[in-house]
């Protein structure tokens, strides 16, 4: 491996690691509020796609399976926190919103996640930052490009030509 490789081992070793810490440093925030991981999941991601969002869209926006979100979902509606309506495309399916309480629970949790986030960070540059977020985007392009294996498969067979 030369250098630019090993930059890149690790950048995607430091991916996986981060988010795992980083989900750790947040509990705190989410268990102030006597929730649950998946819940909060949940909640901040409904606030962040916007109230309405298709239950499906939602668990495939925070990587759970369809049942998996029905159970979180149920916890939320049981504690007040959001309702569920029959979606007016697909009737099959059902659209999520917040309740008054769901609402404000989530404000508060988004506004403690800024304040989390401005501690975490404080050391690290706009411009860094920025970088960061062009890292992201790289993996976020692959992951949507279906064709990313067979490149792959190209390169290998090359390789041993």
């Amino acid at each position: 491996m030369d250098s630019v490789d090993l930059l890149r081992l690790g950048i995607t070793s430091a991916i996986m690691q981060a988010g795992r810490k980083w989900r750790h440093i947040s509990q705190d925030v989410v268990f102030g509020h006597g929730l649950t991981a998946p819940c909060a999941t949940a909640l901040i991601f409904i606030g962040r796609l916007g109230e309405g969002i298709n239950q499906v869209a939602l668990a495939e926006e925070i990587g759970i399976e369809g049942p998996s979100l029905v159970r979180v979902i149920d916890q939320l509606a049981a504690d007040g926190l959001v309702r569920r309506e029959k979606d007016k495309v697909d009737r099959r399916s059902n659209t999520l919103w917040f309740t008054d309480e769901g609402r404000v629970l989530t404000s508060k949790i988004e506004t403690e996640l800024v304040n989390l986030r401005a501690l975490v960070f404080r050391q690290v540059s706009e411009a860094d930052l920025q970088a960061t977020l062009r890292v992201f985007a790289a993996v976020e392009e692959a992951y949507r490009r279906p064709e990313l294996a067979g490149e792959l498969l190209a390169m290998s067979r090359q390789e041993r030509a």
